[in-house]
């Protein structure tokens, strides 16, 4: 097995096993956008932390900041004439992920996925209910690790 191989799997292997804490900006992403609107926002991050270490994680993190914007805040003229990061390539990153977001969360009922999340059933327990809700929260997070593998983000890494 070449080097490369190598490390990809254990890039790959280091994300499933912190699946439990996985980046959560990326994570909503995935749960909220469609999946073209997804591979897009992939495509986008992963040439950006390929280039900048530190501007992939200032993207994220100011993204899970303005995802929360009030109603008023997030229509598209509004976000695209902001100007959240003076660096252009991470300002046009950012503005790209919000805007693709919120469109998605309007459209999918609050996600793409998260609406396909289990509801509390009436004669369920709470116990029950964490275990159906977490087999399909795992079952989904795999599917963003292979999504993401499709995607070659992890060769960026």
């Amino acid at each position: 097995m070449s080097n490369q191989i190598k490390i990809f799997m254990a890039q790959k292997q280091k994300l499933k096993s912190e699946r439990g804490s996985l980046n959560e900006g990326l994570k909503d992403m995935f749960m909220t956008m469609d999946p073209d609107a997804f591979r897009i926002a992939v495509d986008k991050l992963a040439k950006l932390r390929d280039t900048d270490k530190d501007g992939f994680n200032e993207v994220l993190e100011k993204f899970e900041v303005l995802k929360k914007e009030k109603q008023e805040d997030r229509y598209c003229e509004n976000i695209l004439v902001k100007k959240i990061f003076r660096n252009i390539e991470q300002n046009a990153v950012i503005k790209v992920l919000l805007v693709m977001y919120w469109l998605c969360k309007a459209r999918f009922d609050e996600g793409y996925f998260w609406r396909m999340m289990p509801r509390k059933k009436a004669n369920e327990s709470e116990e029950q209910f964490d275990i159906r809700r977490k087999r399909m929260e795992d079952n989904l997070m795999q599917l963003m690790l292979d999504v993401l593998d499709d995607c070659d983000y992890y060769v960026h890494c």
